[in-house]
């Protein structure tokens, strides 16, 4: 897996979010996505989905702290 290009998506579970991610994804990139559901569009090596609610402060920090952990 690729680590040193990476970016992170919100709403990467379907429509422009969806389309985002497989772009970078067909470049090499690791994607980070994030979504309020889980991940049932998008199966690849370099794609990693987080459950995040960014109408909810507890949930968008806690997510911080995992990908920062995770990926640095």
């Amino acid at each position: 897996m690729n680590t040193e290009n990476k970016v992170l998506i919100t709403g990467s579970s379907r429509g422009i979010g969806l389309a985002a991610a497989k772009k970078f994804l067909a470049e090499g990139w690791l994607v980070l996505g994030a979504s309020t559901s889980e991940n049932r569009n998008l199966k690849h090596p370099n794609y990693v989905h987080f459950v995040t609610d960014l109408s909810d402060p507890e949930s968008i920090s806690s997510a911080v702290q995992n990908i920062t952990k995770k990926y640095p």
